[in-house]
């Protein structure tokens, strides 16, 4: 289906690219130039895959251009004769049946390759097969699967005109690259039996379809989207020993040097490091967070301000509002590294639900921006906002968002980049709450939303980040996925609850610092952070269709950071600055909330019970626990308990086969530990 062409050229490179790599500003010179651009007898450019050879450049005086003579190699769609490929039913008539691929649409099935048995029916405006008593509608948007029977290229440049000829010059007319397919033959091809058998019965009365066939509809629909069999995978032995307790209340500082024989890199150097593998930066230094995620997520504050589209220009605004700082994005980072991880792991056989197959190649990944349902158009306002919605996310990741990203043979599909996104949604939804609850003054340094706002604003703001994060996740159209993201939201407010309990009375879980205490608080990061993380880690695996191990390792790993990541975070709240920090630092305690270094200064400072029991409620008692937790080994202790849970997060790590993206998650993980920010 996808060859690569190898082309010459001479670029054009404008000044407002200087800033970049020259393999990079190349790069975005080719694809501006070729990708979705039909070269005559070659095929349908897509995009650039590598460069060949670049000559020296040469400068356009007048303009400060620069022009460069490169060879490259292009990833060209120009499928084989009797090639079979997948798409949708776009449109019908008299003359057969036209098709869509996404990406391209110019694809016929005329009426003498449809399958014996068919006609036209001008009532219903589709195609109908009459199989014995059966009568199967190939409704529009069906998924469908035909063969090549013809590649036509059309040259549709004018001809020269010849000297002296005053007459215009006709033109040729019609698609440039074409083609003609068959679905007549016996076997697999036509539309897929599952959407051809329970469709009908959806908008139809069943007609001449036999029970039996509608039984049989609805074990292949349950078999598509239901459950997925168990599948434990070679490694599942491995992966239950993970799952062995981590005991909180007895590490000692000691631990820290012994926990990892590795040495710790800088926080920035490995998400620079980790997202280079992620993206094509080069040697480029990533110091903007924006730039930071690497190139496959340059795209995603752009593909998220499409998903929060709502035509509304105050609630564009207060949506948008903290993706105009610079956050860490670490949650979108870890999907696609652990997407690439996976993407070569053991995989169970075919497809798994609409969008999770084995054969990506049959995947029609546009349907991530349709509707799952037709009843969200039965009413206007609905349908305005649902097509503004897939307007804007339709043009997202620069024109190409139903691509699959693939680098050194590790894969990207573009359901993980959306997921990617809810997943910082959903995060950037529960900040906007957060910030409300907590009454903070400063986010990713700039004034909390609701100083810019008001309470009222960023409450809306983070419903509607949450509402437009569910509707993405619907249209992901896998269950699994969408009821283990769905109980992220349960586990946020859980954590909440949690961490409002009283700590006054006796048989309270944090009566005293003892393992109840830190189990009772290690569950509340987990809640509150780590789950999230976690979660949105197994489901990238899953939507690469892997074993039952892979998916549980991916879990286990974030589980792990992502409590690792808080705990570190709770201790950066007693040893830097606000400025640094991006947030006031010393909240925790004026919160009233007693965090692993508080325990751990407790269990060496009795005095400090009092305190935590009134949330360091009197004048005082913040300061006083300020002082006992820095005379303590609270802060030591609270890193090497980090140290345990990124520890065993690198055990997880093993599971997975060897890849740079395997490296860049170890990477990430260790520089977790020595981040100040």
């Amino acid at each position: 289906m996808f060859v690569l062409v190898v082309l010459r050229d001479t670029l054009k490179i404008i000044p407002a690219d200087f800033r970049k790599t020259r393999e990079v500003a190349i790069k975005d010179a080719i694809n501006a130039k070729y990708s979705n651009r039909v070269l005559h007898d070659v095929g349908l450019c897509m995009l650039v895959h590598d460069l060949v050879e670049i000559d020296e450049g040469f400068v356009q005086h007048s303009e400060g251009w620069i022009w460069i003579k490169v060879q490259f190699r292009m990833i060209v769609f120009r499928p084989f004769r009797d090639e079979v490929l997948v798409g949708r039913v776009r449109s019908a008539g008299d003359e057969g049946i036209d098709v869509s691929m996404g990406f391209f649409e110019d694809i016929r099935i005329p009426a003498s390759e449809m399958p014996s048995g068919s006609t036209y029916s001008r009532e219903e405006g589709v195609w109908v097969w009459r199989y014995e008593e059966n009568e199967l509608f190939m409704d529009l948007n069906e998924p469908i699967r035909f063969r090549v029977q013809e590649i036509n290229f059309l040259d549709i440049s004018p001809p020269r005109p010849k000297v002296g000829d005053a007459d215009s010059v006709p033109v040729a007319h019609g698609p440039p690259f074409s083609l003609v397919c068959t679905i007549a033959e016996e076997g697999q091809l036509g539309a897929f039996a599952r959407d051809l058998l329970t469709k009908p019965s959806e908008v139809r009365p069943l007609g001449k379809i036999a029970l039996g066939t509608a039984k049989v509809a609805h074990m292949l629909e349950s078999a598509t989207t239901g459950v997925r069999a168990p599948l434990p995978g070679p490694q599942h032995q491995a992966v239950d020993q993970l799952k062995r307790p981590i005991v909180a209340s007895t590490v000692q500082s000691k631990e820290l040097e012994s926990t990892l024989n590795v040495s710790s890199s800088s926080w920035s150097s490995a998400l620079d490091k980790a997202s280079q593998i992620v993206g094509d930066q080069g040697t480029k230094k990533l110091t903007d967070p924006k730039e930071m995620v690497g190139s496959e997520l340059s795209f995603i504050t752009d593909n998220l301000a499409r998903l929060l589209e709502s035509g509304h220009p105050m609630l564009n605004t207060v949506s948008r509002y903290y993706f105009s700082a610079s956050g860490k994005h670490i949650r979108p980072l870890l999907v696609m590294l652990v997407a690439q991880a996976t993407s070569i792991a053991t995989k169970r056989e075919g497809k798994t639900s609409m969008l999770v197959n084995s054969n990506i190649e049959q995947i029609d990944y546009s349907l991530m921006d349709k509707t799952v349902s037709q009843n969200i158009h039965s009413d206007g306002e609905s349908q305005r906002v649902n097509q503004l919605m897939e307007d804007a996310t339709r043009n997202g990741h620069g024109g190409r968002p139903y691509s699959p990203h693939i680098k050194d043979g590790l894969t990207i599909l573009p359901t993980h980049r959306r997921l990617a996104e809810i997943t910082e949604l959903i995060h950037t939804s529960s900040l906007l709450h957060d910030d409300v609850i907590d009454h903070a003054e400063t986010r990713r340094g700039l004034p909390a939303i609701q100083k810019r706002f008001g309470n009222k604003m960023a409450i809306f703001a983070g419903d509607f980040l949450l509402a437009r994060a569910s509707m993405a996740l619907a249209r992901l159209r896998d269950p699994e996925v969408i009821e283990i993201m769905a109980s992220v939201l349960c586990d946020l407010v859980d954590g909440e609850f949690k961490q409002l309990r009283n700590l006054k009375d006796e048989d309270a879980p944090m009566a005293r610092p003892d393992e109840s205490a830190f189990s009772y608080y290690l569950e509340k990061t987990y809640l509150k952070t780590g789950s999230l993380i976690a979660k949105s880690c197994r489901s990238s695996a899953i939507l690469n269709n892997t074993t039952d191990d892979i998916v549980e390792a991916a879990y286990i790993y974030g589980r792990n950071l992502g409590i690792a990541f808080q705990l570190i975070d709770d201790l950066l709240d007693f040893t830097v600055t606000s400025t640094t920090f991006g947030k006031p630092v010393g909240a925790d305690l004026e919160l009233g909330l007693a965090t692993a270094p508080v325990l751990y200064a407790w269990q060496e400072y009795p005095q400090l019970g009092p305190l935590v029991a009134r949330k360091f409620s009197n004048d005082g008692d913040v300061a006083q626990a300020w002082e006992l937790v820095h005379a303590s080994k609270g802060l030591e202790r609270t890193k090497a308990l980090a140290w345990r849970y990124a520890s065993r997060a690198i055990e997880a790590l093993a599971i997975f086969p060897d890849s740079s993206a395997k490296e860049a998650l170890q990477n990430v993980t260790l520089s977790v530990l020595t981040r100040s920010k």
